[in-house]
């Protein structure tokens, strides 16, 4: 049983972030396959916007990262087609296609045909003659205050959760490994500016902070991930601090000074590697805390707002209509159910890197 809750969670996360990058083509108005007047459209596909398709080239990178045997990964090579492909990504145009495709289909003639998303509601179809619904074949968790399907804003307010959370780690653990690499290695003064500044950061609460900022700043993405990068950094860098003040004396970092190698050379190449295990574990942990941040800041106001959707805007409209459960318990089970899973990979990967977890009695 220990063993099959990584890996549950591990699956609970990939399914997650293939809904992530599937979005467009799992929830929305338009076919992904149709044929009408004698040709075969795929209306859905030529709709994508460039944040859609990055979505799909970080998803399809990553299934090769994983599928590809080892000998064939390869950093750099990789590294590069991903980025060739975000630069392709920001050329695609913004296409603005109004038509309405589910009245057309409703008057399909012999030899046409429409293959509609699984949920083939769009994130902001308001149908007003469908509000508060409950879950139904129609609805398969129903409508909110707008007529709008909740389960397709849930798959489409993934992107935002999972982005902010990944985005947010990946600044704060970045800036958090090179500041706590410069203390640690490179004598007093810096270590005490570094170590104030952490401190300093540390002594406010992170969540009250993170409001403070937020209320100033214009909700978006982007402002969310910076305010959570700035006042993250610091638990990241007493880690990487303290591996590096660890093992600055070991032999293998006397070797590499020894054979002339630069102070530079010596933290990229030897100290900050050997100190990523607990960055990993602390990283992992980070992801669910900054979706729980998100969701917070969103249900509060302070973060995304309508119409675009977010875990946490969704579940904020339960509070106005208590009586719809489910604008409530669909929302918050998501919400709960990622933050679990990504806490089962971290404590996973905890007992894996800490060798002195390891070992277990009985």
């Amino acid at each position: 049983m220990r063993n099959r809750v990584p890996r549950l969670a591990l699956a609970i996360a990939a399914i997650l972030f293939a809904a992530a990058a599937l979005a467009p083509l799992l929830a929305g108005d338009r076919p992904l396959v149709w044929r009408v007047d004698g040709r075969v459209e795929f209306p859905a596909f030529t709709a994508l916007q460039a944040a859609d398709v990055a979505w799909l080239v970080a998803f399809a990178g990553a299934l090769a990262w994983i599928v590809f045997p080892r000998r064939w990964r390869r950093p750099v090579p990789f590294a590069i087609a991903v980025a060739l492909g975000f630069g392709a990504a920001a050329m695609v145009p913004h296409r603005l296609d109004a038509r309405d495709y589910r009245a057309r289909a409703a008057r399909l003639g012999p030899g046409e045909f429409a293959l509609f998303p699984p949920i083939a509601h769009a994130p902001s179809d308001n149908d007003l003659a469908a509000r508060l619904e409950p879950p139904s074949g129609a609805h398969w968790l129903g409508t909110d205050g707008n007529g709008r399907d909740v389960l397709a804003r849930i798959v489409h307010g993934t992107r935002v959760s999972l982005l902010i959370g990944v985005a947010a780690v990946i600044a704060y653990t970045s800036i958090g490994i090179a500041l706590g690499a410069v203390a640690g290695t490179m004598g007093s003064v810096a270590d005490a500016v570094v170590s104030r500044l952490a401190e300093t950061l540390l002594s406010f609460p992170m969540l009250f902070a993170v409001l403070v900022a937020a209320a100033f700043l214009p909700p978006s993405v982007w402002n969310i991930v910076i305010v959570l990068g700035i006042f993250g950094w610091p638990h990241v860098a007493r880690l990487v601090r303290a591996e590096c003040l660890r093992l600055r004396e070991d032999e293998f970092v006397l070797a590499a000074r020894a054979l002339g190698a630069s102070r530079l050379r010596v933290i990229a190449r030897h100290l900050v590697p050997a100190s990523l295990g607990p960055v990993l574990v602390s990283a992992t942990f980070g992801v669910a805390a900054a979706i729980l941040t998100e969701s917070a800041l969103s249900f509060l106001g302070l973060g995304i707002r309508e119409p675009d959707p977010s875990w946490g805007n969704i579940l904020a409209l339960g509070r106005e209509d208590v009586d719809r459960w489910w604008l409530s318990v669909f929302p918050g089970a998501i919400v709960f159910v990622t933050v679990l899973a990504m806490n089962a990979i971290g404590e996973r990967l905890r007992e894996r890197l800490d060798p002195r977890g390891a070992t277990r009695i009985g």
